[in-house]
């Protein structure tokens, strides 16, 4: 996303005009940085908008097709209306000064060091924002920064009302939409905890075990059902992960290995190559993903473009005006941007804990069991010969 530079007349006929393209150089080249390492573009649809907010309505699937005899009437598909959710968003402002002073003594490299800080503090402040955003999902509460997201809930509710309390988004009791034929609701998760032993060390037998926790978690993604009962196939495609070492060695040993440990290493690995691991050292600070939490979250793109998943607005890309302040003569840059996020479908995604002594317990709260089996032939050795002994 570009940004907007306003320069007044009064600061293009000063002294400080030397440094406006200096400085507008050093702001495109330090966003352009930031974007190709952001969490942002890969883990929310980002859309944009010219309205104070905006609000999402979905409704039911659409009937399948019957049969039908030569010329008899098509029927017609019963739509209902189900949930729905509103985004907001927050202006976001900040400025540096350039006094007389500093030009008068050449001081360049100080006005570099503010330009860069001005839009470091701007491009880190997004990544802020997003894993706060990724970390209400879980529960966790901002009240230390109002401007923060303070919320993580998607489009659905707690009990199936339309007008209901929303439900958080990470969580195993989702339900479909209370429907006016009666039918019985589905409550589904998108929250997994899984307890596997990661401080002894890396062994073929645990990156095998956290394979399959991958695998039973995406089969139950992609086993998803809408309102009406329907299966809504998911794929997934994408590993979320903070600045975890021993995870992140994990997770590339088990997908990398075109062989698994089943079979002494000569068993094949369906999941090879299948998933992209993205990491971001911001998420590491959030609660539910430290070293103890071992939190992933496990995503797939295209349902998240198609059923909203997690959105980023961008309202007002960021604004950059550079002007002359009467008072003090100083040359003034003032940066304005308005920008949101939030949850919609929480099909899009879920999440998985391996948590470790000290972890936090919204890590493991609210989230479905499950228990990671291997077929390797050394761990069943392993098993008999305590069994024999």
């Amino acid at each position: 996303m570009g940004l907007i530079y306003n320069i007044e007349e009064a600061i293009k006929n000063s002294a400080f005009n030397v440094l406006q393209e200096p400085i507008k150089m050093i702001l495109d080249n330090q966003t352009e940085a930031y974007e190709k390492n952001s969490i942002i573009d890969k883990f929310f649809v980002k859309k944009t908008t010219d309205r104070y907010m905006e609000e999402y309505r979905s409704q039911t699937s659409m009937d399948g097709f019957k049969p039908t005899e030569d010329m008899e009437v098509a029927p017609i598909s019963d739509f209902e209306e189900s949930y729905f959710q509103q985004f907001t968003f927050q202006i976001w402002t900040n400025s540096f000064v350039i006094s007389k002073q500093t030009m008068e003594d050449g001081k360049l490299m100080e006005v570099d060091m503010k330009a860069n800080a001005f839009i470091k503090g701007y491009n880190r402040t997004r990544e802020q924002y997003a894993v706060e955003v990724i970390g209400a999902g879980l529960g966790n509460v901002y009240e230390e920064h109002k401007i923060f997201a303070k919320t993580g809930k998607g489009m659905d509710t707690v009990t199936g009302e339309i007008e209901g309390e929303r439900q958080q988004y990470f969580h195993n009791k989702h339900k479909t939409v209370k429907l006016k034929d009666g039918r019985q609701q589905i409550t589904q998760s998108n929250k997994f905890t899984a307890s596997l032993n990661f401080t002894d060390g890396v062994t073929p037998d645990l990156e095998e075990k956290v394979l399959d926790v991958l695998g039973q978690v995406e089969s139950k993604m992609a086993t998803y059902k809408d309102d009406k009962g329907n299966i809504t196939p998911v794929d997934v495609d994408t590993i979320f992960v903070g600045q975890n070492y021993r995870l992140i060695d994990i997770l590339t040993r088990g997908l990398k290995s075109r062989y698994g440990a089943a079979m002494d290493g000569n068993g094949i690995n369906t999941q090879y190559g299948k998933y992209k691991i993205v990491v971001s050292p911001y998420l590491s600070g959030i609660k539910g993903f430290t070293d103890a939490d071992n939190g992933i979250i496990l995503a797939s793109s295209s349902r998240n473009r198609e059923g909203l998943g997690a959105v980023w607005f961008d309202r007002k890309p960021l604004e950059v005006r550079s002007y002359k302040d009467d008072k003090t003569e100083a040359n003034v840059w003032a940066g304005r941007a308005r920008w949101g996020a939030g949850y919609g479908d929480f099909r899009a995604m879920s999440y998985i804990s391996f948590p470790a002594d000290g972890a936090d317990a919204i890590a493991t709260s609210n989230a479905d069991v499950i228990t990671p089996i291997t077929t390797g032939v050394k761990a069943v050795n392993v098993v008999a010969q305590k069994a024999a002994n």
